[in-house]
């Protein structure tokens, strides 16, 4: 076998290079789906609790609160209609969690497109270069056996 390096040798390097960045920036894609998800997940229980916690503060102040008294009742609005506009925020925060989790599932997803793309064409070049090392083999032993005839010729002649 001769001693030639594969002559696309930097193409495989290269393409190797873009497999490895394509698992990297999947790997950062999937951490950032994790942490939207958690983040997301985070929200609705907030949510969950303030509107289970208004539910039981405003049963134990309609048992407390005499109706008759008209400071009371007006404290009591104020402060239930304050709890509504933080349930209204929080589920805002909810639904701008839900878009960012979609948009980093729709990252993830093109960087799994990504991989498969370079992982196809890193297959592709490795490929060729067994070929090309299996013809350069076939080749040697085409010399050597060319070369073994002519010396069994040159014993004859």
């Amino acid at each position: 076998m001769t001693s030639r390096t594969y002559p696309l040798e930097a193409a495989l390097k290269l393409r190797q290079m873009q497999l490895d960045e394509a698992q990297a920036t999947l790997a950062r894609a999937l951490e950032q789906v994790r942490a939207a998800e958690a983040a997301l997940t985070y929200s609705q229980e907030r949510l969950r609790a303030h509107r289970e916690q208004t539910r039981v503060e405003q049963e134990q102040m309609l048992t407390q609160i005499d109706p008759t008294t008209g400071r009371a009742m007006q404290d009591s609005d104020h402060y239930f209609t304050r709890r509504l506009f933080e349930a209204d925020e929080l589920e805002r925060v909810c639904e701008r969690r839900k878009v960012t989790l979609a948009e980093m599932q729709g990252e993830a997803e093109n960087a799994r497109a990504a991989l498969t793309i370079a992982r196809a064409e890193h297959r592709a070049v490795d490929k060729h270069r067994e070929r090309w090392e299996q013809a350069q083999r076939k080749a040697a032993e085409n010399r050597a056996e060319a070369e073994a005839d002519d010396v069994l010729a040159g014993r004859r002649d």
